[in-house]
């Protein structure tokens, strides 16, 4: 792990194995014991399934977390900030009732989480703050018999505590309903080990139907207890209650798809000068919004990609990303396409020569539209659709209708149905109109009469 850069960008043309990639470098974060330093990223389909599936157990085990840029994205999606919550109301004149709320971002989220993780918490006051014996105690003081519970169409309220349950009287019903501490002390294991699903807690759930929801409700309040007291404890170690761990801790793995279509400077504001490895677990800084203390911790790891070509990529974005992160390249492999019974990958590779020679590498197409494990025993047919869902629109993208650099790349124009490029109908025009004819040209269509294999051999021989 001491090899694996903290921030990495795999930056590439669309198809080229990004995110393939990055699945296998995210569990090489992890370790994972599915991860061969032999295979050298080359595994087969059955072995990736299965690196698919750690993946994504992890990532439900809020281990790791997937988010992706966009223009509107902001410092507080991504740090903190106030958000406008609208929640249903009884104001006479609108109608609702809107309230700002202080929300946490994912990223700094994901950075409480790993830091919470280094944190060299003693194991007897880890039990005193974290077992649900003590949750509950904090639970019954927020919340004295008589409180009353807030559901989408209803409500309920406490009656009385037991030394087995909560005893609970919904708002619609005369009868008392008795919510077990086993069940919710179930619930709050499974939530403690990882981020515990919908499904999951409909299926500790299920036996307790028509309760569900008192149960989902008082959980979710356990949850909101146990985070705080998390918090409570990272205050605490910024106060220097506490150290961090000196050995080994769990990594926690944020991934950024599409990271330089945001503004970066406005997203990251003044943490971007803690992603430096060197500043990892030592610079503390306070943010400005909340005024609490902040930093990024070692295990914190940031994979970001980028889709070439961007064109509104912003090169001040670059230059910052270029400063705080390290650059992978990935590129079309013709190794990886299939034959497709044309000998398509020596085609594939002559195709991406002319573009690099007439655009640049970043507009090359990619090989995961043609991947062989995929498309093994497939037909010039199937890659006659293919061309033209994946390849001609990029071109007619790339390109711009620029024909003298299309028939370079495609060969010439002819009036037939056998070349990528033909030559446009004569149009009839009024005879007083004294215009020198124009050849012009257009994109041949995917049509049934359309002979691809004559128009690909004619282009790429």
């Amino acid at each position: 792990m001491l090899n694996i850069p903290k921030n990495q960008i795999f930056y590439g043309p669309s198809g080229c194995s990004k995110t393939h990639n990055l699945i296998i470098e995210t569990l090489r974060i992890f370790e994972s014991p599915l991860i061969n330093p032999d295979k050298n990223h080359v595994y087969s389909g059955a072995e990736y399934e299965k690196l698919v599936e750690e993946f994504d157990n992890r990532k439900k085990a809020g281990e790791i977390e997937v988010i992706s840029f966009h223009e509107a994205y902001s410092y507080i999606d991504f740090i903190e900030g106030s958000k406008l919550d609208i929640k249903n109301g009884r104001d006479e004149v609108s109608g609702y009732e809107m309230n700002f709320v202080d929300r946490a971002g994912c990223f700094k989220k994901m950075a409480q989480k790993a830091l919470f993780e280094c944190i060299d918490l003693p194991l007897k006051k880890k039990l005193q703050i974290f077992s649900f014996s003590k949750i509950i105690e904090y639970f019954k003081e927020l919340y004295p018999v008589g409180s009353i519970f807030a559901l989408e169409s209803t409500s309920f309220e406490i009656l009385r505590y037991t030394p087995k349950a909560i005893v609970v009287k919904p708002s619609s019903q005369s009868v008392q309903v008795t919510v077990l501490y086993d069940t919710l002390a179930q619930l709050m294991e499974k939530n403690i080990e990882r981020d515990i699903q919908g499904h999951e807690i409909k299926e500790i759930l299920d036996p307790y139907r028509g309760e569900t929801a008192y149960y989902s409700k008082i959980f979710e309040k356990l949850v909101d207890i146990y985070e705080a007291a998390k918090v409570q404890l990272i205050e605490e170690f910024y106060r220097g209650s506490y150290e961090l761990k000196k050995e080994k801790v769990k990594p926690f793995v944020i991934i950024i798809e599409e990271i330089d279509n945001c503004n970066i400077s406005k997203v990251f504001g003044e943490l971007i000068s803690l992603l430096d490895e060197d500043q990892r677990s030592r610079r503390i800084v306070r943010l400005p919004y909340s005024q609490e203390k902040f930093m990024v911790p070692d295990n914190l790891y940031i994979i970001g990609t980028i889709t070439t070509p961007n064109y509104s990529t912003d090169y001040k974005n670059w230059n910052i990303l270029m400063r705080k992160f390290s650059f992978v390249s990935y590129k079309p492999n013709p190794a990886l396409v299939a034959d497709f019974g044309c000998n398509f990958k020596a085609k594939f590779k002559l195709l991406n020569e002319r573009i690099a020679f007439l655009l640049g590498e970043r507009f090359q197409i990619g090989h995961g539209f043609f991947i062989e494990e995929k498309y093994a025993n497939a037909d010039v047919n199937t890659l006659k659709n293919l061309w033209f869902r994946h390849v001609y629109p990029r071109l007619r993208l790339y390109f711009k209708d620029d024909f003298t650099k299309l028939q370079i790349l495609l060969g010439s124009a002819q009036n037939n149905n056998a070349s990528f490029i033909k030559t446009m109908s004569d149009v009839k025009l009024p005879d007083n109109y004294n215009i020198e004819p124009v050849q012009r040209f257009v994109f041949a269509e995917n049509t049934d009469d359309f002979d691809f294999r004559q128009a690909l051999e004619a282009a790429l021989g």
